[in-house]
């Protein structure tokens, strides 16, 4: 797959936690991200072509948990404290960003 199903709009309100994984085409995460009001954690993982994050993950202010687990292009872009996006996701109570 190379994005993600449109279906999952339709748990906006309600869809708390989203396993993003083995997407190995996957390049950008869709806009409508942002509309996840519930959710609360948030793991993408081995999605080695995903170049960012929404650049409104700000409003996903039920936002818990945040993981990304081999995905090197985000690590080098959301690395904590370092990366140049960092700030983009500082606020989320739990991060763990790395790259193995």
């Amino acid at each position: 797959m190379v994005t993600l199903p449109h279906s999952l709009q339709q748990y906006a309100s309600t869809l708390q936690t989203l396993v993003i994984a083995c997407f190995y085409e996957l390049e950008v995460l869709p806009e409508w991200l942002s509309n996840l009001s519930s959710l609360k954690f948030l793991y993408i993982s081995e999605c080695p072509k995903l170049k960012s994050l929404s650049s409104d993950i700000h409003r996903l202010t039920s936002l818990q948990v945040l993981q990304i687990i081999k995905c090197p292009e985000l690590y080098r872009k959301y690395e904590p404290q370092v990366g140049e996006c960092w700030p983009m996701i500082s606020h989320i109570k739990h991060t763990d960003i790395r790259n193995i």
